[in-house]
């Protein structure tokens, strides 16, 4: 059973009746953003009334933590019935939080994913999907600025830094993730956020399934620079990567290979039709077919309305704003 944040705010109690909806957009939290060594964003977190550094884990699925904060929290650990691999560790292990909060806002009994060891930042936990995604989020991170926001608003009303601005619709994924569609040198592809990688991902069954990009093709250039675990990946010079009207030129994109080609064609079909997938066929990709990191990222001023399932993108502006 999903647990429910509670909001600290007065306004998600009884609100008086109005002749006009109240638009109003209310602002549940802002954080400045730290950066780990592996350039990781971070954000702190409290659990058990002990306030820790975890990673801000846009394209995490799941809040982990580490079994040191378990263990300090009190918590239930047990064992689950899936083994997975979370930030390079392997583990079966899940606990039972008495208590989580961002902020002020706090949830108890929360469910989170037990990690043997650190995170690959060195930090004591991730702050993933699950959570994150129960408060519309503003996330600018070129300026290392996150915002929560409650999502009773009105829908469209949110930009509230600029004028222009791209609306993108976006879809849940195979993994209770999302991706939305973005344009890689002008072809339309599936896509989705990760705060975890400082460059982007594409699977070769994708680059070949949306882009006809050929394994043998003579710009690929084999790339060093890369985690084991991809290896052997490729370099692309690749001219464009959009989203709505952000334009990211040359943009860095670690091409890797596909342990399943099969279930990625079948990945393929399914992300065209917005469609989930059993966890079995979903092993080649999580939130979209190309993954966008943080250098991507940092071109773009991200509003995350979870509430209406739209995705709004305005250029980076480091100049600080207030709702």
């Amino acid at each position: 059973m999903k647990t429910v944040f509670i909001i600290a705010f007065a306004l998600l109690c009884a609100a008086p009746a109005a002749a006009e909806e109240d638009c109003t957009l209310h602002q549940l939290g802002a954080f400045n953003l730290g950066v780990a060594p592996n350039g990781d964003p971070t954000i702190p977190v409290t659990v058990g009334g002990k306030e820790y550094t975890f990673d801000l884990g846009f394209g995490d699925m799941h809040t982990a933590v580490t079994k040191t904060v378990a263990d300090a929290a009190g918590a239930q650990t047990y064992q689950t019935d899936n083994m997975i691999t979370y930030n390079g560790q392997k583990t079966d292990r899940a606990a039972k939080l008495p208590h989580i909060a961002v902020g002020q806002n706090g949830g108890s009994d929360f469910r989170v994913v037990l990690l043997p060891g650190q995170t690959a930042a060195g930090d004591e936990g991730s702050l993933g999907l699950d959570i994150l995604s129960q408060f519309d989020v503003e996330l600018d991170l070129s300026a290392k600025k996150l915002k929560l926001f409650s999502q009773k608003h009105c829908a469209g009303k949110v930009v509230y830094w600029g004028k222009s601005y791209a609306v993108i619709p976006f879809y849940p994924g195979a993994l209770s993730d999302f991706h939305f569609t973005a344009l890689l040198d002008g072809k339309e592809i599936p896509a989705g956020f990760s705060t975890g990688d400082e460059r982007g991902f594409l699977g070769m069954a994708y680059a070949r399934g949306y882009l006809d990009l050929d394994s043998a093709d003579p710009n690929l250039k084999l790339r060093t620079d890369v985690p084991e675990s991809v290896k052997p990946a490729f370099g692309y010079p690749f001219k464009s990567l959009t989203v709505g009207a952000i334009s990211v030129t040359n943009p860095d994109i670690v091409l890797y290979p596909q342990r399943n080609t099969e279930r990625c064609v079948f990945s393929k079909a399914a992300l065209d039709a917005h469609t989930s997938l059993p966890n079995a066929e979903a092993t080649c990709i999580s939130s979209g077919a190309l993954i966008m990191g943080r250098k991507q990222m940092r071109a773009m001023h991200l509003f995350f309305a979870f509430s209406e399932n739209n995705l709004y993108v305005t250029a980076a502006d480091p100049a600080p704003s207030t709702p």
